[in-house]
């Protein structure tokens, strides 16, 4: 999907269980891959519980998500994707959604941004080259969500920032040249 010109590459509404896997994304004006339901009241609609938790295992702790519910981007290859506003990979008003494995490259905005969203994990991605933040977490307030395994390079301003969240899990990244902070 490429030259994408005044809107998402692949945009997805409303829904609960979507797999967006191994798709090639190049030059959207706004976000690569944009996930996202219209309120957070939307995202209680179906909101099961036990999918996902921290548990301690031999080597600490370890984030260990279950595909079985939420909304997936998985696999995927984003590049000069989004402006100020938009950027690689993002996903709003999720409960049980994951960003697994994906590599976004020069965004426009944000590599990946998380908001208002609770109980989803941002796990194993690389993200090289963004405009703002590499990895941006933004108002959870309810429950918990995890950034965990990413390697994270050449951010325009920090490496992993979260915002105005009330429990997040930040472990195990690789982080370098954040142009203001690693992690925020």
């Amino acid at each position: 999907i490429g030259d994408v010109d005044g809107g998402y590459g692949i945009l997805v509404e409303n829904c609960h269980e979507t797999y967006v896997h191994d798709n090639d994304v190049k030059r959207s004006v706004f976000a690569g891959i944009a996930v996202q339901n219209e309120d957070s009241s939307y995202y209680y609609y179906y909101y099961p519980s036990g999918t996902i938790g921290v548990s301690s295992g031999a080597s600490g702790y370890y984030y260990g998500p279950s595909f079985g519910y939420g909304n997936v981007a998985y696999y995927n290859r984003v590049s000069d994707c989004g402006d100020g506003f938009g950027g690689g990979i993002q996903f709003s008003y999720q409960a049980y959604g994951y960003v697994v494995e994906n590599t976004v490259v020069r965004s426009g905005g944000t590599g990946i941004l998380l908001k208002d969203s609770e109980e989803c994990g941002v796990l194993g991605n690389l993200v090289r080259n963004s405009e703002r933040d590499g990895i941006w977490i933004l108002r959870s307030d309810e429950e918990g969500n995890a950034v965990q395994g990413n390697t994270v390079t050449g951010s325009g301003a920090e490496g992993i920032q979260n915002s105005t969240c009330t429990y997040t899990i930040i472990f195990g990244n690789t982080i370098y040249g954040s142009t203001f902070l690693d992690i925020a």
